[in-house]
């Protein structure tokens, strides 16, 4: 990973900068995950993460990576519902003594 630069004190690493001002790693990591400005320049987190500009996460353009976990996520909860929905029919079935 590359160094940055924010208000003009230089990081060497996201992990050097978040731990200078008490941050999560991953809370980092995350930002520059979602969003598309964050991912080129992991300055634009730094500056998120300090206030010094302000996040708009409805007008942030997301990356590719973002929308295809959005996607994942979604399939996976269809399939953990649809699992506990037979779970909750067989218990059923084995109280009223249908098998």
């Amino acid at each position: 990973m590359k160094g940055f630069e924010v208000n003009g004190i230089s990081y060497d690493s996201m992990s050097e900068f978040c731990k200078k001002f008490g941050f999560s790693y991953n809370k980092m990591r995350r930002l520059c995950r979602i969003y598309e400005r964050a991912k080129k320049d992991p300055a634009i987190a730094a500056r998120w993460l300090l206030n010094l500009d302000k996040l708009n996460r409805n007008s942030e353009p997301k990356t590719f990576i973002y929308i295809q976990e959005k996607e994942l996520n979604a399939a996976r909860q269809v399939i953990f519902r649809a699992r506990k929905k037979a779970k909750r029919k067989k218990k059923l079935a084995k109280i009223m003594g249908l098998r």
